[in-house]
């Protein structure tokens, strides 16, 4: 070890970056394996995921499925849910496999019992966790940034009150003041955001259709940005043809998310992932998703316009069509385990590049 090396390890500031441990160490996985995989393994602890979309798009859907999975994988984890919507539906959670008896929710929009609550009350509990009995705290969301009130428009006399990046310059001191419990402190940090519309039609001209409001702070912020839509065709939709509305139209049951990696920080951004989900069920149809996801990356050969062949554990297994292919996922689960594993080892970096076309 070289002189200066010794001499800046006895300050005890900083630490040589090779000790720091992987951030795919800890992983938080969705019940959708396409979603995990666009995520590169799934959310890493320790990180920040700014979940955006369109209204009714599924945002807290994917939130309160993150709280399920965080309880579901650890029986001591906790969950803090900073509900500045007053919007969180304890039946709708607990049917999504939420233990609320193990989920502590502070319903307010100020900004102070969100942030300073975080900093000055729940930070220094944290601190003061021993290594035996670890800090039970694993996941805080915060749903939305959006319903948060500034200082400004708390203090304004009248709605008439015109204020204007109120909750930008919240923010860029907020997020700076929790910065160092949601890096350092062993928990998964969600924050919700509504976007709105794109109105100006040069940046639609470009591709752009939604706008992100509250500031560049959040997205500077964030490890991971999902954008979450509700593919809107008849196709994307879950019927039951058996029973009918009063309008003699048979009842929805569920419909398609699409999810986009705007942004990540451990893995390649912009993958897509998309499932199913049935409400008050969560994730269904995942032999569907594993299948169309194996076939779209070249897990599964396809021999023809009809056989699909994979090889497990040293036998090639074939199927004649994709309904059997998909069944036969269902009635194999180390066939389902064997096809996400491989999925999940494809390097992206090794595909074939191409030019883009002219639009």
């Amino acid at each position: 070890m070289t002189d200066w090396m010794s001499k800046i390890q006895k300050t005890g500031d900083g630490i040589v970056a090779d000790a720091l441990p992987s951030v795919k160490t800890k992983l938080l996985k969705f019940p959708s394996p396409s979603l995990n995989w666009a995520l590169s393994g799934g959310l890493a602890f320790g990180k920040v995921a700014l979940i955006v979309g369109p209204e009714g798009s599924g945002k807290s859907l994917l939130a309160i499925l993150a709280a399920a999975e965080v309880q579901r994988e650890d029986s001591e984890a906790w969950v803090l849910w900073s509900d500045a919507e007053y919007s969180f539906d304890r039946d709708y959670a607990q049917k999504l496999g939420v233990d609320l008896k193990r989920l502590w929710l502070v319903q307010s929009n100020k900004p102070e019992d969100i942030f300073d609550f975080m900093s000055t009350k729940v930070w220094p509990m944290m601190q003061g966790a021993k290594g035996d009995a670890p800090f039970p705290l694993k996941l805080w969301v915060v749903d939305s940034i959006k319903s948060i009130r500034g200082p400004r428009e708390d203090a304004a006399k009248s709605v008439n009150d015109h204020i204007m990046g109120d909750i930008s310059q919240l923010l860029n001191r907020a997020l700076r003041q929790v910065a160092e419990p949601m890096r350092t402190g062993g928990m998964l940090t969600i924050f919700i955001n509504q976007v709105g519309e794109e109105m100006n039609p040069t940046l639609v001209m470009q591709g752009h259709k939604w706008h992100y409001p509250s500031g560049m702070a959040l997205k500077h912020t964030s490890d991971y940005i999902v954008l979450v839509e509700k593919v809107n065709n008849k196709a994307s939709k879950i019927f039951d043809e058996t029973h009918k509305n009063i309008s003699d139209v048979p009842i929805q049951l569920g419909h398609i998310i699409r999810c986009k990696i705007e942004k990540t920080r451990c893995g390649p951004p912009h993958l897509v992932a998309q499932f199913r989900l049935k409400y008050g069920v969560g994730v269904v149809g995942v032999p569907l998703e594993v299948a169309e996801l194996a076939v779209n990356l070249g897990v599964v050969e396809k021999i023809n316009n009809s056989t699909y062949a994979f090889t497990l554990e040293g036998t090639v297994i074939k199927v004649n069509g994709f309904a059997n292919f998909v069944k036969k996922i269902a009635d194999t689960p180390e066939l389902e385990r064997a096809l996400i594993a491989a999925v999940n080892l494809v390097d992206l970096s090794k595909l074939n590049e191409s030019p883009k076309k002219d639009e």
